[in-house]
C-alpha cells in the first residue's frame, strides 16, 4: 500500500531497463474479495469492546450495471458482543461513507479505518475512524497459497 503514497515507485526500474542489473516489479491478486450481504457479514462480526454505532452510507459500483445485487443504501450498524445491521439511519449517530469495496477491505483487516480514509473510498470523522481502527483491529489476512 505504500506505492499509493510514492510519486514515482518504479524509479529503480527505469534506471536499470535493458542493463544486465534490471529491476522489475510483478504482482498478482489471488482472490477478490466482495462483501455480498451486509447483514450476514455484519452479524458475524463481534467485539468485546466499547459498542460501536454509526451510520453507514454505502456506495456500490455495481448498482449502476445490476441494481438487484446492489448492497448500496443507508443503514445504522451496531459492531460490538452482538453486531449487527438496520436500514436507515440514526440522528444522533455519526456518519461513516464508504464504498463497498473499502467497506470490504476494512471488513476482512487489510487496512484499518484511518487508513482507508486517507487511501481509499472511506470517509468519517477522526473520533469514528479510531472506533472503527479498535473495533476492525485484526491481524492482517493471508489468503490462499504462497508458490
Amino acid at each position: 500500500q505504500l506505492q499509493d503514497f510514492i510519486d514515482r515507485p518504479f524509479r529503480q526500474r527505469t534506471r536499470t531497463t535493458k542493463s544486465v542489473h534490471e529491476t522489475s516489479h510483478r504482482a498478482a491478486a489471488f482472490t477478490q474479495l466482495r462483501i455480498l450481504d451486509l447483514e450476514a457479514a455484519m452479524a458475524a462480526r463481534s467485539w468485546m469492546g466499547p459498542e460501536v454505532r454509526f451510520n453507514l452510507s454505502l456506495r456500490d459500483p455495481i448498482d449502476a450495471i445490476e441494481p438487484a445485487v446492489s448492497i448500496a443504501g443507508d443503514y445504522v450498524v451496531t459492531i460490538g458482543a452482538e453486531s449487527g445491521v438496520e436500514v436507515g439511519t440514526d440522528s444522533e449517530a455519526p456518519t461513516l461513507q464508504a464504498s463497498v469495496n473499502a467497506l470490504t477491505r476494512l471488513w476482512i483487516g487489510v487496512r484499518d479505518a484511518s487508513t482507508l480514509a486517507v487511501s481509499d473510498d472511506l470517509d468519517g470523522s477522526p473520533e469514528l475512524l479510531a472506533r472503527l481502527d479498535a473495533a476492525f483491529g485484526i491481524p492482517e489476512p493471508r489468503q490462499g497459497w504462497m508458490y
